[in-house]
This record gives C-alpha cells, structure tokens and sequence, in this order.
C-alpha cells in the first residue's frame, strides 16, 4: 500500500508538469491524487505497524 501512495504521488508529479502546458484540469486531476496518495498513507503505515507485530524491531 505504502508503493501504491507511492505510485500515485509520482503520477501527481508528471499530471502537474503537464498541467503547467497543457490545461487546468490536469493540474486538477494531480491534486486529487496528491488528496488520495495523502488518504492511503496512514492506512498503509498502520496495516505496516500491525502487521509487524509487537517485538519486531528487537533484536
């Protein structure tokens, strides 16, 4: 999940270059994703926390 906020801060990137040339609604659609990738992060940190479990960092 945590390459997938990834994925889609990256593809925000490329929307909002295109975005400067081409039409609004690029820089728009950019934004959304940006809203998404944003969304998806917490998420993805607490699936990766619970699924290390208690005790994973020890060594």
């Amino acid at each position: 999940m945590v390459m997938v906020s990834g994925a889609l801060i990256a593809v925000a990137a490329v929307l909002a270059v295109v975005g400067l040339f081409v039409a609004t609604t690029w820089t728009y659609a950019s934004l959304v994703l940006l809203c998404l990738a944003a969304a998806l992060l917490p998420v993805a940190a607490a699936r990766r926390a619970g699924a290390a479990g208690p005790g994973a960092g020890a060594g």
